[in-house]
């Protein structure tokens, strides 16, 4: 009897999984929720609370997120955490296919997508995407492996994710279409060379897919309209075509130099070599992100954060790449190092100077100065490798180029993974950004409960109107305070302790409030971009955004000290 041991191997998986636990859910509360986050935790907090919303889209986020409102309370790291936790799962995916990479390329490509900037933003949202995306290459990873009551299951679960669902299964089948067109029958090439067809039971996959279906579907048959939503996503998707496009292409291209230029050169790299050598994984990762990237540039409701289904190929690309060539210990270990060591020291010095010329006004410094460092950086580069070349091999040279340039892109990744999770000095100019950042929460939140506190005690027992005015992120922030109401107009004779409107709204009652405007929301004007301004952004995040401002009005008779000094008046 064959017992499995707990090897080297599955330690590496179970580290991957806590680094992307770990930054997954670091501060996941941090940032309040956008407008988009807060209409779909609404409906889930609805779920919580016994009713039956018309859920629009994405159920599996809204019903088992009202299961965890339920259980652990609403609140913003709450209404993430489902996500975080899944986007975490993505781990199995290259444990599952490691027969078929290759068990180093898999252990990479775990690590990277534990890191990788858009598929960490991906799971920091309160969205439903990343079950879409997870489950989906779940439910392809254990079909493939013929086990077809698990595809099942990750199938159904997959098609409670949302209409984005059907964006990154339409890029795979058309992959799928034209590698069966070039090679006759769907074939699994195995290390040994070995080739073997795919067989699985399709009966036995759609029981699963339909018990698990009807079961999470309906949170237990506790919300039968959760199952209108799952097949409303088609529907949602295909009318996402028709739509006016909301996010501009360059927005969508600029996210790879930003975000993933470690994937995109070694992918670029590996599927290169994969087309010239005839590699049928890589000739097919390459197609799936050739497909995928053009999908979202025509789609016109297209989000930049749809590009994690082209990170999938293009990691996986990159991570056969990067196995290829892994480090040895070997006698010219030493020239190696220096060689990577002067490349990355001289990678940093020009990264210096291009920040540098990002943070300054132009017409301020001679620009040439900065250009002449960076070429000659870019010139001792070369002729180092030169160099190497010549006094000891072109391989030591070229291992001690990859290593250098990869050593500093691993740490541009690692910063730019920081930033994509909205830890950051500026969240708010991320690209993987669905919508603006509701950033006045934190203080109307604040005000409004230190004048419930100085006159009744409790935090959020204060009666609050807001008027004329429509926003889920604004319900979502005044869910705690009961009394809370959203009116189109303040009627006559109505006084509440506090009233919220537009900044270009005024109160009649403007004599009996004192009014403080706040900036609740900032968004950031990705279309006024200029192909300078890119730079500008790219390293120090300086971007124009527009603030909107609204008003709070409190009855000037509720602050501290305010009877007493009309009564002194009187006197």
């Amino acid at each position: 009897m064959n017992r499995r041991s707990f090897t080297l191997e599955h330690f590496f998986y179970i580290l991957a999984f806590i680094i992307a636990l770990g930054i997954r859910t670091h501060d996941l509360g941090m940032l309040p929720l956008s407008e988009h986050e807060a209409n779909l935790a609404l409906q889930a907090l609805d779920v919580a609370r016994g009713s039956q919303p018309l859920i629009t889209s994405q159920p599996g986020y809204i019903l088992w997120t009202g299961g965890l409102f339920f259980i652990m309370g609403s609140g913003d790291a709450v209404a993430r955490l489902l996500p975080a936790v899944i986007g975490s799962l993505l781990i199995l995916v290259p444990y599952v296919l490691r027969h078929q990479l290759g068990r180093k390329a898999a252990v990479i490509l775990a690590f990277a997508f534990a890191l990788d900037p858009g598929l960490i933003a991906l799971s920091r949202m309160a969205d439903g995407q990343v079950i879409a995306l997870v489950f989906a290459l779940l439910a392809a990873c254990f079909l493939l492996a013929k086990k077809s009551g698990w595809g099942g299951v990750f199938a159904g679960l997959a098609f409670l994710g949302g209409p984005m669902l059907w964006q990154g299964l339409l890029g795979l089948s058309l992959a799928a279409v034209w590698s069966r067109l070039s090679v006759r029958r769907m074939q699994d090439i195995c290390p040994d060379g070995s080739r073997r067809e795919y067989q699985w039971s399709l009966k036995q996959a759609l029981v699963f897919f339909a018990g698990t279906l009807f079961f999470m579907g309906t949170l237990f048959f506790r919300v039968p309209t959760g199952l209108n939503a799952a097949a409303a996503n088609i529907v949602n998707y295909i009318r996402g075509w028709n739509q006016v496009p909301a996010v501009y292409i360059q927005q969508v291209l600029m996210a790879f130099p930003a975000y993933e230029i470690l994937p995109l050169a070694l992918g670029a790299w590996g599927g290169i070599r994969g087309w010239i050598v005839q590699d049928e994984i890589d000739v097919f990762f390459s197609r799936w992100f050739l497909i995928a990237v053009l999908l979202i540039l025509i789609y016109p409701s297209r989000q930049v954060l749809d590009l994690c289904w082209a990170l999938i190929p293009l990691w996986v690309l990159a991570a056969r790449q990067l196995n290829r060539e892994t480090f040895s210990l070997s006698s010219d270990w030493v020239q190696i190092s220096v060689h990577a060591l002067l490349v990355f020291i001289l990678l940093g010095f020009i990264l210096f100077n291009l920040v540098n010329m990002a943070g300054k006004e132009p017409g301020t410094y001679d620009v040439r100065l900065p250009w002449v460092g960076i070429g000659g950086a870019v010139l001792l580069i070369v002729f180092a490798s030169i160099g190497v070349a010549w006094g000891w091999s072109l391989g030591l040279s070229r291992r001690g180029l990859v290593w250098g340039i990869g050593t500093f892109l691993v740490i541009f990744t690692l910063s730019a993974a920081w930033n994509a999770a909205g830890l950051g000095r500026r969240p708010s100019a991320e690209l993987w950004r669905a919508d603006s950042l509701f950033s006045g929460q934190d203080l109307l939140l604040e005000t409004i409960g230190d004048v419930s506190e100085w006159n009744t005690g409790i935090r959020d027992n204060l009666d609050v109107s807001v008027v004329g005015l429509e926003s889920s992120a604004l319900r979502w922030s005044l869910r705690g305070f009961l009394s809370s109401k959203f009116v189109e107009y303040l009627p006559e004779l109505s006084e509440p302790s506090a009233i919220i409107t537009d900044q270009n709204e005024m109160v009649a009652l403007a004599e009996e409030y004192s009014g403080q405007d706040l900036v609740v929301e900032q968004e950031t004007k990705w279309e006024q971009l200029l192909s300078v301004d890119w730079i500008n952004w790219m390293f120090l995040r300086n971007i124009q955004s527009a603030k909107r401002y609204l008003i709070l009005w409190v009855r000037s008779d509720l602050f501290p000290g305010v009877e007493s000094f009309h009564q002194d008046n009187e006197e």
